[in-house]
């Protein structure tokens, strides 16, 4: 994930294994959404640069990034990485999500999910670029949104396509 708002406002030139892409805004909202489809159908959107969610082909949750927080899907169940430095090494640390950190990280995920489902159902958002040119991707990302369940589900996996 991006660092820094310059490196995100490169995502729709160099996300190149998103082979359609698209970013946006969406209703009101004055942060845009960059969204993009991988070949075997897997999906990223990214809401600003506070929540970014990757989905495998199946609409399963695959991996996060949740404020600061690297999070992966792993046997069903959400994990938070940090990196611990070392004198000689880094290591990432994961621990499993408690309650409250899932209630938060889903509550957001789902009202993120939902407002963009509606803006594009109806047509409330104002396309900023999107790649390829002569695709509707708006339409894809409208369609795949429509056909995910209410609530996210986990991949067994991060690596998971």
């Amino acid at each position: 994930m991006a660092k820094r708002e310059q490196d995100r406002e490169d995502l729709l030139r160099e996300a190149i294994a998103l082979v359609r892409r698209v970013e946006l805004r969406a209703g009101k909202e004055q942060q845009s959404i960059f969204a993009g489809f991988r070949a075997n159908g897997a999906v990223s959107i990214y809401f600003g640069l506070d929540l970014v969610l990757q989905f495998n082909s199946q609409r399963e949750l695959r991996r996060a990034y949740f404020g600061s927080a690297l999070i992966k899907a792993d046997k069903c169940r959400l994990w938070s990485l940090t990196r611990e430095r070392g004198s000689h090494a880094v290591r990432l640390v994961a621990e499993v999500l408690s309650a409250e950190e899932l209630s938060r990280f889903f509550a957001s995920a789902e009202e993120k999910i939902e407002h963009l489902r509606r803006a594009l159902a109806e047509r409330e958002f104002t396309r900023i670029g999107q790649f390829p040119e002569n695709q509707d991707v708006v339409a894809d990302l409208r369609s795949w949104l429509e056909t995910m369940p209410k609530t996210v589900a986990l991949a067994s996996s991060p690596g998971s396509s």
